[in-house]
């Protein structure tokens, strides 16, 4: 009686202990699952950002060669204008007593260095600030997608030292149900040969 209710006991507390294993089992696996969500959303948005920062430097470059293109027909049309203005010059003023002045010639170039004849509202500007925008924030989803990679290499390992305790429990367990059922088969023997002892022993004190 004693073996019986010492085999529920037992019983009982395994069947306790895989039931805490399997839940925590599977609140890991839904961690898991959720981790694996966010990591794929997180793409996505990586993607999509990596798309959106090669479009803008597709368009800064067509801007600024567009920009030097403008610029370098204004230059030449300054020299141009510049030239002609010497030529007419020199033709009106007499030969003897001519007095060359550049201050005009001067006034009509161009600003020398093209990116400075834009304000800070140009589109070009406008495109490098998105740009440093959007590097901006892929670093900070680069960093958050790092993160979230860590924690499900970290999730993942707790599920597999679960896993593994899990199966080296229920080993124990059926280790121990085997013990406990030689112990009752040898004790349950023990008192069958009793009884036939005593059986005989009474009969032959009857006789």
């Amino acid at each position: 009686m004693e073996s019986e209710h010492r085999q529920a006991s037992e019983d009982s507390l395994t069947s306790a202990t895989e039931s805490d294993l399997v839940a925590k089992v599977n609140k890991l696996s839904s961690v898991l699952l959720g981790t694996n969500s966010n990591v794929t959303v997180l793409n996505q948005r990586l993607i999509e950002y990596q798309r959106s920062h090669e479009t803008a430097l597709e368009e800064i470059r067509r801007s600024v060669n567009s920009a030097i293109t403008r610029n370098d027909h204004v230059l030449d049309s300054g020299v141009s204008l510049s030239r002609t203005r010497q030529n007419v010059e020199k033709e009106s003023t007499p030969r003897i007593g001519r007095v060359h002045d550049n201050s005009v010639t001067s006034g009509s170039r161009c600003c020398a260095n093209p990116y400075t004849c834009y304000n800070d509202k140009s589109p070009i500007n406008t495109l490098v600030g998105l740009l440093g925008e959007k590097d901006t924030s892929l670093t900070s989803l680069h960093r958050e997608v790092v993160s979230l990679r860590g924690e499900l290499d970290r999730t993942k390992a707790e599920l597999r030292r679960v896993n593994d305790e899990r199966v080296r429990d229920k080993g124990n367990a059926d280790t121990f149900r085997k013990t406990v059922h030689t112990h009752l088969k040898h004790n349950i023997d023990l008192v069958n040969r009793l009884q036939v002892r005593a059986s005989d022993t009474y009969g032959q004190s009857s006789d």
